[in-house]
């Protein structure tokens, strides 16, 4: 009887292990569509290369005030945002960089992003150099998830 105990527990780590593990250390793609490349006139000065712009809200900072506030040139002018679907999508802006690949796992959340303590879902890219005047936007589905860029 405890022999048998003991194979029952070791079993249900065994299987806890084999499950755990997978799911922690395993990256998940987050599939993402091209939308557009604008050029940008003017300084593309910007102390980041990435922006997550979940809202139109967000979008109109990252493409307009923010630019204006740092006496830049805006990007897209507040009535030619038609074109994007913020109900739907969530918007990802890099400036000089196309993005390759993007992905996520709880190992990285805590290995490789120094916000490891925020609710929402930090976003890892691999992304490759391009033209420094030019904003490439690409697009990924709302899927109920709240997505973040990673803290540097």
């Amino acid at each position: 009887m405890k022999n048998k105990r003991i194979l029952i527990v070791t079993l249900v780590l065994c299987c806890g292990i084999g499950i755990f593990i997978p799911y922690y250390f395993v990256q998940r793609e987050i599939p993402f569509q091209f939308e557009c490349a604008i050029e940008v006139k003017g300084n593309t000065a910007s102390p980041l290369s990435f922006y997550y712009a979940p809202s139109e809200d967000r979008f109109r900072f990252w493409t307009v005030e923010y630019r204006v506030r740092h006496n830049l040139q805006p990007i897209i002018e507040y009535d030619n945002l038609e074109q994007f679907d913020f109900d739907k999508y969530d918007y990802l802006l890099y400036y000089g960089r196309k993005l390759k690949r993007l992905y996520h796992s709880p190992w990285l959340t805590y290995s490789e992003d120094d916000c490891h303590y925020a609710p929402e879902i930090p976003l890892m890219n691999d992304i490759e150099d391009a033209s420094m005047d030019t904003l490439y936007i690409y697009s990924i589905k709302k899927k109920g998830k709240k997505y973040r860029p990673p803290c540097p």
